[in-house]
């Protein structure tokens, strides 16, 4: 079975479960094909992260290819400055070496089954021949033409003419086709060296980013150890660090936060529209057990809007200063903190889910209480997607002692319990047809008024209500004791953990523990 946002891209997965390949070969082959048919969220400048389970060594493995710095090339550089660096700067000193090329082929080459050049057919074919524009996409496309405006190449793909490219159009790619035919010509040196790293580096020196070609040649994945740890019998698969905010989850009896409370209607304290994911999850299970929890990422939506070689950079240096570089460091390259999670779940060593989801600091919290419906209370992973969700993390909460509430949560009242002083804020998550991508009001199950600005949409991805999931085999939930109920705690702050430390498969990491308050 193979999840993603785009039924274009999930089709390329089974393609290769049909030939004969393995959890690993589809999970690529999406990745490289949602990079086309959803450039927005990521891409070949982009990055990611992939959890893996092998069921033939009963062994899970985690590969990290997030974009980085490489600091010799800052050190002593006009282009560093004071202060931190933001999203959407013009001069593109925010971009970071993009790593999805030589993550997704490292991950490919050392445990799938086909050839590269079997992998990359979908993709070049959707970029060559072109593909359909939803509604979502097309709004994207609309909202981002300040961001493309500066590249005749992307203007060319997305506005011809001058004007967006309207839902129902087809986009085509033919920069994007030749890129993606010298990876698969040349592997990852048809990226990282040659043509295609020397217009990369073009845009980035024309606008102050101080990297050179010796960057992207000595640019590497990193193969790391995932977290493991134990839930109620199941073992957790994610992120080093990423898990940390599941261990800070522990039972309580909050009213607020009991996912089966029935929620009061009532006027809101404040509405907003879910912001925008800027990353896509891909879930894939083959026949043979295997599962491959992928997530890749731009950062930013259309990354740091820069174009080059048929694909957007990302945007994820921004924060990247001086003092960065001077921090002691046994590695010559920095990587900004991401809270991507691409996560599995086992029980008895057999896959029983496989999720991950967009949503920057929003996205541990989530998978958690995604998770704990699907676990305690034997929901269906649709269902358990669809279920409210509350977020709160000092910085990024929408104003002091702020809280997102998401999905129904948004459309009750659910400020019981809560402490004096905060201030809630609901998510009116939009739903989307699979097939047109065209977005639903989850209420009135009609097309919503387009917005003014920005695109909103379901944070979750794994099982987005506009995913799509492709193939035969579907994930096992497995029954939990019911009515167990979760407080998700300030990810800033420490409590308790409700998780055991036991039967981890080798290969793990084990968490910390808690720090005492």
């Amino acid at each position: 079975m193979v999840t993603s946002a785009s039924p274009l891209a999930s089709e390329a997965g089974v393609a290769m479960l049909r030939a004969g390949g393995n959890a690993v070969d589809a999970a690529v082959a999406t990745a490289f094909a949602i990079g086309v048919v959803e450039p927005q969220m990521s891409g070949l400048g982009g990055s990611g992260a992939a959890t893996v389970w092998l069921a033939e060594s009963s062994r899970p493995v985690y590969l990290d290819f997030y974009a980085a710095q490489f600091a010799d090339s800052w050190r002593g550089s006009p282009a560093l400055t004071s202060g931190p660096r933001e999203p959407g700067a013009r001069d593109l000193r925010g971009v970071a070496i993009p790593g999805s090329v030589a993550g997704l082929l490292a991950l490919q080459e050392k445990h799938g089954a086909l050839t590269r050049q079997q992998i990359l057919a979908p993709a070049i074919r959707l970029a060559d021949d072109g593909y359909p524009v939803g509604r979502i996409l097309a709004d994207f496309i609309a909202a981002g033409e300040a961001t493309m405006k500066s590249y005749a190449a992307a203007m060319q793909v997305y506005f011809p003419g001058g004007k967006p490219v309207s839902p129902g159009g087809v986009i085509r790619n033919p920069l994007l086709a030749d890129s993606l035919r010298r990876i698969s010509r040349d592997g990852v040196n048809g990226f990282h060296r040659g043509p295609v790293a020397e217009a990369i580096l073009s845009v980035m020196n024309a606008r102050g980013h101080p990297a050179t070609l010796r960057d992207f040649a000595e640019y590497a994945p990193r193969w790391k150890e995932p977290l493991c740890t134990d839930y109620r019998g199941h073992t957790v698969l994610s992120a080093r660090r990423r898990l940390e905010v599941a261990r800070r989850a522990r039972p309580a009896s909050t009213p607020a936060l009991d996912p089966v409370t029935q929620l009061r209607p009532s006027e809101p304290d404040d509405v907003q529209d879910d912001t925008a994911g800027e990353t896509t999850h891909i879930s894939v299970v083959d026949g043979a057990g295997n599962a491959v929890a992928l997530t890749v990422t731009n950062s930013s939506v259309w990354g740091s809007g820069a174009f080059a070689a048929g694909f957007f950079l990302n945007d994820s240096g921004f924060r990247f200063t001086g003092q960065n570089i001077e921090q002691p460091s046994r590695s010559r390259w920095r990587i900004r903190t991401t809270t991507i999670a691409p996560t599995i779940v086992l029980k008895d060593r057999s896959v029983q889910m496989v999720i991950g989801a967009p949503g920057a600091g929003r996205i541990p919290t989530e998978i958690v209480q995604v998770m704990v419906y699907a676990l305690d209370y034997r929901l269906d992973p649709l269902d358990a997607v669809r279920m409210p969700r509350i977020f709160a993390n000092r910085g990024q909460s929408p104003g002091a002692g702020g809280a997102w509430l998401h999905g129904r949560a948004a459309e009750g009242r659910a400020d019981h319990g809560l402490r004096p002083g905060h201030r809630i804020v609901r998510v009116r998550a939009a739903l989307s047809d699979c097939s047109s991508g065209r977005p639903v009001d989850r209420r009135r199950r009609s097309a919503p008024r387009r917005p003014a600005a920005g695109i909103r949409r379901e944070t979750l991805s794994t099982l987005r209500d506009r995913g799509h999931a492709s193939g035969e085999r579907g994930l096992a939930i497995p029954s939990a004791p019911p009515r167990a109920r979760l407080a998700v705690a300030d990810t800033d702050s420490d409590v308790r953990s409700g998780f055991r430390e036991h039967g981890a498969p080798r290969g793990c990491a084990r968490p910390r523990s808690p720090r005492t308050p």
